[in-house]
């Protein structure tokens, strides 16, 4: 977990300095959202497929808009 962590760190800060994410403190916003990753990916208690919640949580707190879909 901690190699995982260590990785998204280094993307906010690149995605910080990039002007792609709204993160000041990559380091503390990492942490939030390891925890907020392993919860209901590993804690759920629904069989059903948690990708796009976890997907949408990540780009609130980095305040990232979501991809553009095709026409």
């Amino acid at each position: 977990m901690a190699a995982a962590r260590d990785l998204l760190v280094t993307l906010l800060v690149q995605g910080h300095e990039a002007g792609e994410f709204d993160v000041p403190d990559p380091e503390l916003t990492a942490d939030f959202l390891t925890h907020g990753y392993t919860g209901p990916c590993h804690h759920t208690r629904t069989d059903g497929d948690v990708t796009a919640a976890v997907q949408a949580l990540f780009r609130r707190v980095v305040a990232a808009r979501p991809p553009e879909r095709p026409h």
